[in-house]
């Protein structure tokens, strides 16, 4: 599996530098949450350590369709 959580780090690398280069951005303006249905202890701070902000380990439901 280190070869998934070198994907991810590189992947958040990734999108924190498209962001920065952004006129007036910076890295903070991007949020990274992962979301996974595995939840085995010690998943979190594997995202973590990738980078992500933060981690859900369940799937979510929608209660509207509509997006404000």
């Amino acid at each position: 599996m280190k070869s998934i959580a070198a994907l991810f780090s590189w992947i958040v690398r990734y999108l924190k530098w498209m962001v920065l280069k952004q006129p007036g951005s910076d890295a903070n303006d991007l949020i990274i949450v992962a979301m996974t249905a595995n939840a085995v202890q010690g998943e979190r701070e594997k995202c973590l350590e990738t980078g992500m902000n933060d981690f859900i380990a369940k799937l979510l439901t929608c209660a509207s369709s509509s997006v404000s």
